[in-house]
C-alpha cells in the first residue's frame, strides 16, 4: 500500500491513520465472509510519496480513464521503487491525498499483462486507486471501499444500478451485498460466495427438475449447514433463497429472515443481473444511510412468508423459524424446471485494441477483429505524417465491453 500526494495537493493526513481506517476492518470482513478461506495481508509504505504531476491530470470522476489510472499507479510504483522491492506482490493499493483531483476509487483489473504496472520483474494486474470517497461520512467507508474494489479484482461485477444516483443506485440489490451498497458494509450474497469458492456445492440445495423440497437454510454469516436454495429456471436464470441476520460481516444489515433474489446471467454489469425480491416495501422507518434500500426484504412466518414468481412456476414458502435457521418449502413446476435447451453460444466481449497511430483502414480491421464496431469517425487538422491516422480512440485501449460495442475515432487530416 502506497500513499501519494501531488504538487497541487500536499498531504495533510497521517498514513498510519489512513491504514487503520482502510485495512483492519477489511481484513476482518474478508475472513468472516470467506469462512476463513481468504486472508488479506497488506504491507504499507509508511510515508507520503510525491508524484510528478498535478492531481488533476490523473483519474477522476470527470475523467474516468483507464490510461490515467494506470499512469497514476505506475508513477506511484516508480516513486517507491528505490526503497521497495515489488517482487512477489499480488495487489497494489495506492492511496491519494485529499483534497485532490483524485476523487473516487476505481479498481484496477487490466485485461492482460500488457496493460499492467511493472517493477522489479513483477507485473501487477490487480489493485485499486483509493481516492476521496474513502473519506465519505458513513461508518467504515474506507474499509468498505477497499473490500469492494478488491472483490472486483477477483472477477465479481458491480450490482449497483449504473446511471442512477444515490440512493436509487442501490435499487437492484439494496443493502444485501457489498457490490451493491457500501453504506451498511454488508457481506456478499450466497451466489457471489459460491462464485468465489467461499461456499461449496455441498452447501447448496439445487432444484433443477419439477419437485417440491423442504430445506432448512442456516444463516449465511455462520459456517456449515445449507446456505442457499437455488432453483434453475433456464440455462441462464435462477431464483435464490438464503438466510441473513445482523451479525458478523452482516452486523449492519437491518432485517432478519429469508432473502430471495433472481439471477439472470445474460445481463450486463450494472443493469440488474441480480435483483432482490423484497417481502414488503421499505416504509421510511429506517435511514437509508444506515440500512441502504430493501431493509424489509426478508420473508418470515410472522411477515410475508411466501414468494411466487410471476409465472407461478417457482414458489418459496417459509414454514418456520427454527433455532438453527428457517425451514423453507421450495416448489418448482414445469416448464420452469423441466430442463431447457442449451443456451446460445456466448458472444465474445469487445476488447478495445490499441489503434492510435494506425492508418484508418488498418484501425477499422483491428477493431472488427476485436469483436467491436467502428463508431463515429471525426477528423482534426494534423501534420502530414499523421494524415489519415488515428489520433485518439474512445473508449481507450484495453477496455472490455459488450459484443459489438462501438469505438469512436479521431483521425488526422492534412491540408497541404
Amino acid at each position: 500500500m502506497l500513499f501519494v500526494d501531488f504538487p497541487d495537493a500536499p498531504a495533510t493526513e497521517s498514513t498510519s491513520a489512513l491504514y487503520n481506517a482502510l485495512v483492519p476492518a477489511a481484513q476482518t470482513w474478508f475472513s468472516a465472509s470467506s469462512y476463513g478461506r481468504m486472508s488479506l495481508t497488506v504491507k504499507p509504505v509508511d510515508a507520503w510519496l510525491r508524484l510528478p504531476r498535478s492531481s488533476t491530470t490523473y483519474i477522476s470522476n470527470a475523467h474516468p480513464s483507464f490510461d490515467l489510472q494506470r499512469e497514476l499507479l505506475q508513477d506511484a510504483v516508480n516513486a517507491a521503487d528505490p526503497t521497495v522491492d515489488f517482487a512477489g506482490y499480488q495487489l497494489l493499493y495506492v492511496v491519494a491525498s485529499w483534497p485532490s483531483g483524485v476523487d473516487y476509487s476505481p479498481g484496477f483489473t487490466p485485461v492482460s499483462s500488457a496493460f499492467g504496472v511493472s517493477a522489479d520483474g513483477n507485473t501487477l494486474l490487480n489493485g485499486s486507486v483509493l481516492g476521496g470517497d474513502i473519506r465519505d461520512a458513513y461508518p467504515g467507508a474506507a474499509a468498505a471501499t477497499l473490500a469492494h474494489e478488491t472483490i472486483h479484482t477477483f472477477g465479481l461485477p458491480d450490482l449497483w444500478h449504473f446511471g442512477n444516483t444515490y440512493p436509487s443506485s442501490m435499487d437492484f440489490v439494496g443493502g444485501w451485498s457489498l457490490m451493491s451498497s457500501k453504506v451498511n458494509f454488508p457481506g456478499l450474497l450466497a451466489w457471489e460466495r459460491l462464485q468465489l469458492g467461499w461456499l461449496d456445492l455441498s452447501e447448496i440445495a439445487c432444484i433443477t427438475t419439477p419437485e417440491q423440497k423442504d430445506v432448512v437454510l442456516e444463516p449465511l454469516e455462520e459456517p456449515g449447514g445449507t446456505k442457499a436454495a437455488i432453483v434453475q429456471t433456464s440455462p441462464t436464470t435462477f431464483v435464490v433463497a438464503e438466510v441473513r441476520e445482523p451479525k458478523a460481516e452482516d452486523g449492519r444489515v437491518c432485517d432478519t429472515g429469508v432473502v430471495i433474489y433472481r439471477v439472470d446471467a445474460r445481463v450486463e454489469d450494472g443493469m440488474g443481473a441480480l435483483r432482490v425480491q423484497p417481502a414488503v416495501p421499505d416504509d421510511g422507518s429506517q435511514a437509508v444511510i444506515n440500512c441502504s434500500l430493501y431493509y424489509r426484504a426478508a420473508y418470515r412466518p410472522d411477515r410475508v412468508s411466501t414468494f411466487v414468481t410471476a409465472d407461478g412456476h417457482v414458489r418459496f414458502e417459509v414454514l418456520a423459524q427454527l433455532p438453527t435457521g428457517f425451514q423453507v418449502r421450495v416448489t418448482c413446476s414445469a416448464p420452469a424446471c423441466a430442463g431447457a435447451p442449451p443456451p446460445p453460444p456466448a458472444k465474445p466481449k469487445c476488447l478495445v485494441p490499441n489503434v492510435v497511430g494506425r492508418l484508418l483502414a488498418t484501425a477499422k480491421g483491428r477493431i472488427g477483429r476485436a469483436h467491436c464496431l467502428v463508431g463515429a469517425v471525426t477528423h482534426r487538422p494534423s501534420a502530414k505524417s499523421k494524415a489519415n491516422r488515428v489520433l485518439r480512440e474512445s473508449p481507450t485501449a484495453g477496455k472490455r465491453l459488450k459484443y459489438h460495442a462501438r469505438v469512436r475515432l479521431l483521425v488526422g487530416r492534412h491540408r497541404g
